[in-house]
């Protein structure tokens, strides 16, 4: 995976500004204007584009607005691309949300695979800003009772521009 720090400056800079758009874009539910804008980012990178650490952040981040703008099969797409770089492999946040998608999407045993994963490295804090019934669910597959947590909005799109913070050093 090469270091986004690699990219020459313009490009880098170019990519910045234009997820820092997505980023706004996404927060005030402009789905489509963000997707938009993370795909110019997307197409700055050079080939192979997943070979980047960039890569990894950008298409997490066109995930997340696909799911917070209800395109599920959108963002799908975009999140198995991003948890198969090296990066993502190994996120957490990247595995839940692309469990939940599953989920939404009835795979339920993909999301079952993807949940679990995030669950037993995170545990319950991992889903504590999440729809209760993705906890319910992996409860179910763990053969746990199933119990009722209190709701909450979306909040991994604050932890994905951390996530993406600390791949820009």
């Amino acid at each position: 995976m090469r270091d986004s720090t690699e990219l020459p400056t313009d490009i880098r800079q170019e990519i910045e500004a234009l997820c820092a758009e997505g980023d706004r874009l996404t927060d005030e539910r402009g789905v489509e204007a963000a997707v938009e804008a993370y795909g110019r980012a997307w197409d700055l990178l050079p080939e192979p584009k997943t070979d980047w650490a960039a890569a990894t952040w950008i298409l997490s981040a066109i995930g997340e607005a696909c799911y917070l703008g209800g395109l599920r099969a959108s963002a799908r797409e975009a999140l198995e691309r991003a948890v198969d770089t090296d990066d993502g492999r190994e996120n957490p946040l990247l595995r839940l949300r692309l469990g939940q998608v599953l989920h939404d999407l009835d795979e339920r045993d993909r999301a079952a695979e993807h949940l679990l994963w995030a669950y037993r490295v995170e545990g319950e804090a991992i889903l504590a800003d999440e729809n209760p019934r993705y906890l319910a669910f992996i409860r179910e597959r763990l053969g746990l009772p199933t119990a009722e947590t209190p709701a909450g909005a979306p909040g991994i799109i604050g932890l994905i521009r951390a996530f993406r913070g600390l791949l820009k050093r």
